[in-house]
């Protein structure tokens, strides 16, 4: 699963993250990866659905009041 990948905003709009995904993608292709997932912000989402990945469904983070990440608690 690729984890992680931006690009500082100054750099955007010149095909960087997109050729870090296509090395990634090839990486695991070589790997033998039968499947992959990604966790793609909204700013990401059309350039992953260029290669073929489609929204399953999404996760929200929640954040405590003193700033701190919690995830959802399983029934």
């Amino acid at each position: 699963e690729p984890v992680g990948g931006a690009t500082v905003p100054d750099y955007r709009g010149r095909g960087l993250y997109t050729a870090l995904l296509a090395v990634r993608l090839q990486e695991a292709k070589r790997r033998g990866a039968r499947f992959l997932t990604i966790d793609a912000g909204p700013m990401s989402r059309p350039i992953v659905e260029k290669y073929g990945f489609r929204l399953l469904t999404f996760a929200q983070a929640h954040v405590r009041e003193n700033g701190s990440r919690s995830q959802p608690q399983a029934p």
